[in-house]
């Protein structure tokens, strides 16, 4: 984490900043994106509420998954970085 102080006034100061952040925003919404729909295509409960269109809980299915995904991004990219 000590190199995060200086990798930060590198981009500022190269004008790389915001297209940086930028990069990092796209990549994590293209990873949620992909994360969810893996783990709706992995989950029997998931198939289940789609084949007897409960609509509702494939919505709470969904922002679990969400929730499971961001929090994977979180961990691997964000604060890796």
């Amino acid at each position: 984490m000590n190199h995060l102080p200086e990798t930060y006034l590198k981009l500022k100061e190269s004008g790389r900043l915001n297209y940086h952040l930028t990069e990092i925003n796209q990549r994590a919404h293209e990873l949620m994106e992909i994360i969810t729909e893996q783990l709706k295509e992995n989950s029997q409960e998931y198939q289940q509420a789609e084949e007897q269109a409960d609509f509702l809980k494939m919505v709470r299915l969904t922002e679990t998954y969400g929730k499971i995904a961001e929090e994977t991004i979180l961990k691997e990219i964000i604060y890796s970085e």
